[in-house]
This record gives C-alpha cells, sequence and structure tokens, in this order.
C-alpha cells in the first residue's frame, strides 16, 4: 500500500481505475457515512485498495493475497465489507 500512496500517480490510477484524491475521498466516505471501520490489521485505505483492484482488474482471490500479502480468508473479508458499504452508497446515489 505504501508503494502505491506515495508512489508514482499513475500507479495508483492504473490499480485502482481513480485518481489519488478521489481514492482517499472514497475512503473518507465509507468511514464516515456508511460504516466502514478499520480492522485489526487492514486500514480502510487497504480494504478499498483491495476491493477496487479485484472489480477494476477482474482479479482473483490468490493474485489479491500476493499483492496485498494477506490470506484468501482476509481478503474475503473485507472484500465482502467493501462491497456492503458501496451497495448502501447506490441507494443514495444511484437513481432508477
Amino acid at each position: 500500500m505504501v508503494e502505491l500512496q506515495e508512489g508514482n500517480q499513475t500507479r495508483i490510477f492504473e490499480n485502482f481505475q481513480m485518481e489519488r484524491e478521489a481514492f482517499y475521498e472514497l475512503c473518507d466516505l465509507l468511514q464516515k457515512n456508511y460504516g466502514l471501520e478499520i480492522g485489526r490489521k487492514v486500514s480502510i485505505q487497504e480494504q478499498v485498495a483491495i476491493f477496487l483492484y479485484i472489480v477494476g482488474g477482474d482479479i482473483r482471490n490468490r493474485n489479491v493475497q500476493e499483492r496485498f500479502q494477506h490470506s484468501g480468508e482476509t481478503i474475503s473479508k473485507y472484500f465482502k465489507k467493501v462491497l456492503k458499504a458501496v451497495t448502501m452508497i447506490s441507494i443514495d446515489w444511484i437513481r432508477p
């Protein structure tokens, strides 16, 4: 995560399909308004990064385990938590 957060601006865009500032705004929004909580060993930013990395690149759990250095169980757990928060955003932001 440090490599992506502090590295070249294009790295975060290539991995998460958004600018660095938008990434941090999304993390803040999910935490403050939609109940996403810091994990025991996984920050809000890392949780959102895991989620975006998977949905933005159609990546398998095993590849995410290697990239973020967490177990498959941890990856799945935090993916589901972010998915729940994003689903709650959709109620407020998406109109038929």
